[in-house]
């Protein structure tokens, strides 16, 4: 079964700065089998997503790779297939999510597919 985890990021208006936008933590086990990222207009913008056990310190490590979720001039892109990518989750995981790039876009989506 495919579940969801995510976050969005909301510039409240404005283009968001770059950092980290925030945490997550992963209600279930499971294995990241694909992305999805959602603009409110055309633009451009990267998510690096990192994890870490539950109860260590917060995330600093990608576990993306170089197939981080991209927007490149549009609103909305996805990928099932995630190569390179850390895709082990255990429940209670802490998935962090940062911004590493944004041009237009003022509200965004990312989620990652999670198979249980």
């Amino acid at each position: 079964r495919i579940k969801t985890v995510g976050i969005t990021i909301d510039g409240g208006g404005s283009v968001p700065s770059t950092g980290i936008k925030g945490y997550v933590i992963a209600p279930f086990a499971g294995t990241i089998v694909g992305w999805r990222i959602i603009g409110d207009l055309t633009g451009s913008a990267v998510v690096d997503v990192f994890k870490i056990a539950y109860g260590a310190t917060l995330p600093t490590s990608s576990i993306a790779a170089s197939a981080k979720p991209t927007l490149s001039a549009s609103k909305v892109n996805k990928d099932d297939t995630v190569t390179g990518w850390t895709t082990s989750i255990a429940a209670d995981d802490i998935i962090g999510f940062n911004l590493d790039s944004i041009a237009t876009i003022t509200k965004l989506t990312v989620e990652l597919k999670v198979l249980t």
